[in-house]
Order: C-alpha cells, then structure tokens, then sequence
C-alpha cells in the first residue's frame, strides 16, 4: 500500500500538472475573431471504401462577422448511390445526374481558399465527413471539432448523442428558426449544419463558463483530438 508521503506527492504532482496544463491553454488562446469556421454536413452514396460525396451542406461563420454564407450543393460522384443511402438522406440519381464533381463545387474552392490551421472545420461526427472529403484529394490543414465528441464529454444525463436528439433535448430547435428569420439575405435553410452550428455555439459556452481563464476553442479542439476532457 502507498504511504501518506507517496499519496501526498501524487496528489502535489497532480495539481501541478493541472495547472501547467491552464496555464498552457491560457497562453495559446487565439484571436477568434480573425478565424472562419465551416461547419458541414456530407450525405454520400455509402460508408464504404468505394463511396464518394453526393450533396455538402455548408456555412461559414466568424465571431467577428456573423454568418457569411450558407449553401447545399448536390454533386456527381461518377458511381450510383446505394438504395440503403437514398433511404437516409433522400437524394436519387437521377438529381445527381447533370450535377458537377465534387472538385467543381464552389465548396471545394472554399475549403481549399482557407485551409489553414487558424481556422476551424466543424461537424457532428467530424471522422466521417473529412473521410469523404479526403477522398477528393483534399490534404486537411484546419483546426477540427466534433461537437459530438464533445457533447459526450460536456453533456451529463444525456441519454443519447444523435444531433437530431440533442436538438430537442437541449432546445436548440428554438434558436435555428431565430437565426433563419434574422439572416434572411444568407437564404439559411433547416439542416444539420444548421443544428451543429447552434449547437457548437451552446458548448461553445458551457466550455467558457466551465473552464476559467482558458480558451474554448483550445478546449474543444483537445477534446475532439483526444476523446477526453484536457484536465
């Protein structure tokens, strides 16, 4: 068994490090304002090695300038969708038919513009939807966040972690049709992206009144890197 000399120390060394690791996170807070975030919704024509994307919903947001764009732009992958795909998200082949490739959609030109580790790619579930995307020759230079890994952290007494649940259970319904109304001009529309966006900005401040003099941002980014809470 430890003594209480070996106990004491541990938990010394403990706090220390805990401090050190605020300390650290307190020192690289970034200018949020000067940084894009994208927050995305990939529907493809499956989940294996051999699918490719079929339609991105995107909107790009900055603290500093609100929301800057939102579109859904439906694309030709060159192989069929899967029956089991369409069930999910809806889209036939016959609406992808005379779209463009992936390569050509003004997405694409968006992400490759700002690819740069300052600014943050977002999603609910980010894994798979930078799979997809890097399936395109696409080399993933921005700062990540799955709000669903962070949810599973940030979030008690959650019974599941769906971000069509977390929707209703947190209420963010409420806030879409309010961001919707007010940036009528963005022509934003209901969708995943939508929900994540909202629901990134709720953790966004739960993170900020959680973890004192420390960066939100540097925060989730840890959480989503590491699949744990930083300290």
């Amino acid at each position: 068994m430890e003594d209480s000399i070996t106990k004491t120390n541990k938990s010394a060394k403990s706090i220390l490090e805990n401090a050190k690791n605020k300390l650290d996170f307190a020192r690289k807070i970034k200018n949020e304002n000067s940084s894009i975030f994208i927050f995305i919704d990939v529907d493809s024509t499956g989940s294996l090695e051999e699918d490719r994307i079929i339609q991105i919903e995107y909107i790009i947001y900055s603290f500093n300038n609100d929301y800057i764009e939102y579109s859904k732009e439906l694309c030709n992958p060159g192989i069929k969708i899967k029956f089991e795909a369409s069930e999910v998200n809806s889209i036939t082949n016959e609406m992808i038919e005379n779209k463009p490739l992936f390569e050509n959609t003004n997405f694409y030109k968006i992400l490759n513009k700002n690819n740069d580790s300052s600014n943050y790619l977002i999603a609910h579930n980010i894994g798979f939807d930078l799979y997809m995307i890097e399936k395109e020759n696409f080399l993933n230079n921005y700062t990540l966040i799955d709000t669903k890994i962070c949810s599973n952290h940030l979030l008690n007494n959650m019974s599941n972690y769906r971000l069509s649940y977390l929707k209703y259970a947190l209420g963010l319904y409420n806030i879409s049709p309010q961001v919707i109304n007010k940036y009528k001009s963005k022509n934003i529309m209901e969708g995943y992206a939508l929900d994540t966006k909202v629901l990134f900005l709720e953790l966004y401040k739960l993170v900020k009144s959680k973890f004192k003099n420390t960066d939100p941002l540097n925060v989730m980014t840890f959480i989503t890197e590491n699949d744990k809470i930083p300290f």
